[in-house]
């Protein structure tokens, strides 16, 4: 009789300290990703709709959904960023972007490419690289892009979902120009969030 209370109590326990799921957080991400894989099989993409189906993420993770303190810079010339085809992107240093995760800071810097500014649809986005430590493991060997809206800043900050972390075009096909992450956006922290290498679980 007692081993069962025992086992009772433990269970309750467990159940208690279980993290709750947040629906909502969980269809944003979703919707996020449908409509990311919509854009990924249209115009001028390297997937099809039945490649597609080999995209493979990792499950919403809103301990990765950070607000991020973002200082401006300014910058008095733009710099060449090298791309995995051998070619050079111009691109402008446009901010810098502090978290924490588990208690410690890390920091990202937020770029402009010069050409892609010239688009109304990518205006008022920064774009973020990086890398960190399943690069090469369990996501891409290249690194990972994030695009964020400058709207979303509010008073010095602004909202960084690594669940929005996308695959260069180079995951999926040789012959595109894909910027290398620069040295200081490698981070020394496992980002379990986003998207995983193309087909593999």
């Amino acid at each position: 009789m007692r081993l069962n209370i025992l086992l009772l109590f433990a269970l309750f326990i467990a159940c208690k300290s279980q993290v709750p799921v947040n629906e909502s957080f969980i269809s944003e991400v979703q919707e996020y990703r449908d409509t990311q894989i919509k854009n990924l099989t249209a115009n001028d993409s390297p997937l099809t709709a039945e490649a597609a189906k080999g995209l493979v993420f990792f499950r919403p993770n809103e301990q990765f959904k950070l607000l991020a303190k973002i200082d401006i810079l300014q910058p008095d010339e733009t710099i060449q960023i090298s791309t995995y085809s051998g070619k050079q992107q111009e691109f402008i240093e446009y901010a810098t972007l502090t978290f924490d995760v588990d208690g410690k800071p890390y920091t990202l810097t937020a770029h402009k490419n010069v050409k892609s500014m010239r688009l109304p649809m990518y205006r008022n986005k920064l774009f973020l690289m990086f890398m960190d430590l399943t690069t090469g493991e369990s996501t891409y060997g290249g690194g990972r892009y994030i695009y964020i809206d400058e709207s979303e800043i509010a008073d010095g900050h602004i909202t960084l979902d690594f669940n929005k972390a996308f695959n260069p075009y180079c995951a999926y096909s040789d012959g595109f120009n894909c910027p290398i992450p620069p040295p200081e956006n490698n981070l020394n922290l496992a980002i379990l969030a986003g998207e995983k290498d193309f087909n593999k679980g």
